[in-house]
Order: structure tokens, then sequence, then C-alpha cells
């Protein structure tokens, strides 16, 4: 019998004749002759029924996976993890609450010439509470929903602490943002909010150069990328000194005092002390030549010597991990020190800046990374006091 009349019957009735009779049918395959929207081949819908009869619900979508009442199909969040199905690397599984590596692929092949800059960058307006939907920011107007974001603290109480989110809606400078932050943020901090570019494959090719804005106290020293298909980096990529500032040099004696290299700590002071990872800068000398201690990061700096070969100006220390549980900009180091004028010649008294610290290169590929260019974050050389190398020399 063919009681809901959609040309397909329930075995569970039926008759023995060389005719049919009306309201029956040859094919005794349907699985809810109660319904004429459901019979074999009918389109499966999101609706916690076999519409089509194969013996899976909803396509095999229908459990409900974070228990809350929707099946999974039409569930925009499945594991209930906090982030979108459609940007969710897993969206089967809550621990999984990020992107796919290699990205979504929405800003398309990209293939880097000249010599570029890259920086799509705000500062974050306040703090940022651990398990937060919403975010404030400087500058709303860089995002979209959709865009990645890397919210990384660059210095202060909390420096080195990151996350990656997406951005599901903004609203001038507030964004809301999937999954909630997964840590805290403090508002006494510089914490960077950077747009991460996903393109389908990215090529730097040989000649070209791809950079970043350089630290300025408040943000940059930043390159990143993800490409969900291939990266090849035949050219550079640079961050070279485009991290922490090293100390300032002095000209004269004695109304001013060098200073220590900048960290992630905060900028430099008058101390011969390293400043966390920022060179030392020794006070004054009686004409001894003192040079700037290194910045450190991965590896302490290199003692600041004087003409004697004597150690004053500090190295700066080994800071950060190799596992890359937080990430930091490189330090920078300490200005030359100057002499206590002894011999009279303060116009010849001056001391050269401290070079500045490496920047952050991330780079992220779905399928392949090669590379046979370079990619470099190194700091920078001190500065000499003046053209003919005289006076003292910057970490």
């Amino acid at each position: 019998v063919d009681s809901d009349g959609d040309g397909y019957g329930s075995a569970a009735t039926s008759v023995s004749s060389c005719d049919a009779p009306a309201g029956y049918v040859s094919d005794g395959t349907d699985c809810d002759d109660g319904d004429a929207d459901v019979w074999p081949g009918a389109t499966e819908v999101c609706n916690g029924v076999d519409d089509d009869c194969d013996g899976s619900l909803d396509a095999g979508e229908s459990d409900d996976t974070d228990a809350d009442g929707l099946y999974d199909c039409d569930d925009g969040d499945i594991d209930g993890d906090g982030l979108r199905n459609a940007w969710d690397a897993d969206a089967y599984d809550a621990s999984v609450a990020r992107g796919p590596t290699g990205g979504l692929g929405g800003d398309g092949a990209y293939t880097a010439g000249g010599s570029e800059t890259w920086g799509e960058w705000t500062l974050l307006a306040g703090a940022g509470a651990a398990g937060s939907g919403t975010i404030a920011v400087d500058d709303g107007s860089i995002f979209a929903e959709g865009d990645e974001v890397l919210v990384l603290s660059q210095q202060g109480s909390d420096a080195g602490t990151y996350a990656f989110v997406f951005v599901g809606g903004v609203s001038g400078d507030d964004l809301s943002v999937e999954p909630p932050l997964p840590a805290s943020f403090s508002a006494a901090s510089v914490v960077l909010v950077a747009r991460v570019p996903h393109f389908t494959d990215l090529s730097v090719p040989a000649g070209a150069t791809v950079s970043a804005d350089a630290w300025a106290g408040s943000g940059g020293g930043l390159v990143v990328a993800r490409a969900s298909g291939s990266l090849s980096v035949d050219g550079t990529i640079s961050a070279d000194g485009l991290g922490f500032r090293g100390g300032d040099g002095v000209a004269g004696c004695c109304s001013s005092y060098p200073t220590s290299g900048e960290s992630y700590g905060g900028a430099g002071s008058y101390s011969a002390s390293a400043n966390g990872g920022g060179g030392g800068s020794y006070t004054i000398t009686a004409d001894g030549g003192e040079c700037g201690g290194g910045g450190g990061y991965g590896t302490a700096g290199d003692d600041g010597t004087n003409y004697a070969g004597t150690a004053l100006g500090n190295a700066g220390s080994t800071y950060g991990s190799a596992a890359l549980p937080t990430w930091f900009l490189g330090s920078g180091g300490g200005a030359g020190s100057p002499d206590n004028e002894s011999d009279g010649q303060d116009s010849d008294n001056l001391t050269g800046a401290g070079g500045a610290g490496g920047g952050l290169v991330l780079l992220f590929a779905g399928s392949s990374l090669s590379v046979s260019g370079s990619i470099t974050a190194r700091g920078e050389d001190g500065e000499d006091a003046d053209a003919s190398g005289d006076g003292e020399v910057g970490g």
C-alpha cells in the first residue's frame, strides 16, 4: 500500500494481484509511508528524519555533539568550541579551536615583487580578558568578518603571550572574536593585533624582498602569513633590525647619560646592568673606550668591552624558549659609554647608539614550504660614534 501517495509503498501491507489495486504500488521500499516527503532518493535535509530512506539520518550528521539541541548539519559550531565550523581545523573536536595550519586561502594566490613592507596591524585598546568574545582595538577599519588575527603581547608583564582568533564581526573599533580569547592581556602592556593574510599559494621570487614595519615603541616588527597550498621563498623575507630598540648614545659629558637596550620589559635606562634581554651601557669611564653590551634573545649577547678588554657593559640575557610557548622580538644593545673628560676634549666625546634587535617571522604552509633564498631576523650592529670611528661603539 502507498498511503502517502509518494509512489513508494510499505511492505508491511501488501496484496497479491495480477493488476495493481488503487492505492497500491509495486515498490515496497518506503521507510515512512505516512510522510509524502520521505521516500527512497528524496533530498536529505537537516530535520532529524531519514528523508531518503538510506538508513542514515541527515546524511550521517544527526548527532548533537555539543548537546545544544541542534542537529550537526544545522549547527554552526558542532563541537561547541566557540569557533564556527567554516573556520575550524576540526569541527568535531573541541580541543582543536583554531583554523587550519595553512589557512583558508581567502586572499588568493600572491607573488611578491620588488621591496614590500607588510603591516596590517593595530593595538589592543585596554585589556583583553580570557574567555571574552570581544576585544577593542585602536583601529577596527583594517579588519573584516572572517579575518584571522594574531593577538600578541609585545611588551609588559605578560609579554610573549599570544593567541590566534577569527573576527566574527566588526562594530567600529570593537571586534567580536572566535574562539573566545584563551588568555588574558593586560591593559598596561603593548599588545599587537595583526591581520594574518591567508593565501592559497605564496611566492617570494628571487630579487623580491618582504619586510615589515619596525618596532617603534608600540607595535610592528612582525612578518606573518599562511598559505593553504605552497609557500616558496627564493628571494628574501627579512625582519633584521625590526625588534626592540638599542640604547641612546650621547654627545659630550656629563649632562646626559647613555641607556641600556630596550627589551620585553620596557625601554632601557641609565645602567651598566642588562635590561632583561637588552644590553647594558656603562655610565662614565676615564676615556676607556667602553662599548655597550649586546642584546640577547635565544642566546645571550656579548659583554661590552673597553680598550683593555675589560667587560663593563653587561650583555643582554637569554629569554624565550625553543618550544615557542611564548613569542618575542629580539632585544637591543646598550649604547657606548662617554668618558669623564679628564682630557678636556668634550667635543670628541661621542658615543654610538645600540643596535636594534631582530623582529619576528611567522610562516605557515598547508602543502609545502621551500626556501632557496633567505629568511632572517637578525639584530643590528651598534653604531660607531662618528665617521672616523672615534668614540665608543653601541652594542
